[in-house]
């Protein structure tokens, strides 16, 4: 049910983030005023577990985008959301153009580096981010750097509940024959702004400060 939920609605967060965005939680006890709790074995906890469900399975593209809360986009709709949220340039374009810290550069070019998606362990190593509580809030700040500007995706692989990380662009190669150049999300027409403005003009206020606004697409 969760999956065709969010192919019925476009965008749903996990949690609720604000009256106007579909939530899985609210869908899913039937009430949009329930309050979440931290309980395993309550439905706050059995939706928690959903994003390893519907992670494994590729239901949707995951990310913290409404209110930097964990919120799932249909696939059909990502480019659009590439387009009006993300930032379309290359990470190494971005740092040398100082629009990118060095350490989210850091972590971009081990996700380049890498075979596959790298775990949360494997990407600190490989990034330069040893074991401890200043190098792990350097890493995270990093990350979400990387996320909220749309170049990183959290993913889940099928084996194990460790969360792996990718590029956005690595991403899109995975299910492309051959890959696109880096001018691929540029490509998008700007036309796709046209039937989701609407929508766009409800979910713009809810979304992270870096998103450039509609008139620049």
């Amino acid at each position: 049910m969760a999956p065709a939920f969010i192919e019925r609605v476009g965008v749903a967060t996990l949690y609720p983030a604000s009256p106007e965005i579909p939530n899985l939680f609210s869908a899913y006890v039937g009430d949009p005023n329930a309050k979440t709790d931290s309980g395993w074995d309550t439905p706050s906890g059995e939706v928690y577990s959903w994003r390893w469900t519907l992670g494994r399975r590729s239901c949707a593209f995951y990310t913290a985008l409404i209110r930097r809360r964990p919120t799932w986009i249909r696939w059909s709709l990502l480019p659009a959301i590439l387009r009006l949220c993300g930032v379309l340039y290359p990470p190494e374009e971005l740092y040398e153009a100082g629009q990118l810290s060095a350490d989210a550069y850091r972590i971009a070019q081990a996700l380049e580096a890498a075979a596959g998606a790298l775990s949360t362990g494997e990407l600190r190593e490989q990034a330069g981010f040893p074991r401890g509580s200043s190098s792990r809030a350097a890493y995270l700040k990093a990350v979400e750097e990387l996320e909220t500007r749309l170049l990183s995706m959290k993913v889940f692989l099928s084996e194990g509940d460790t969360m792996h990380h990718t590029l956005v662009l690595s991403r899109q190669r995975a299910c492309h024959s051959t890959r696109p150049s880096t001018s691929f999300f540029r490509s998008i027409s700007p036309r796709l702004s046209t039937p989701i403005r609407p929508a766009w003009q409800r979910i713009s206020r809810f979304l992270p400060p870096l998103c450039p606004p509609l008139l620049s697409v």
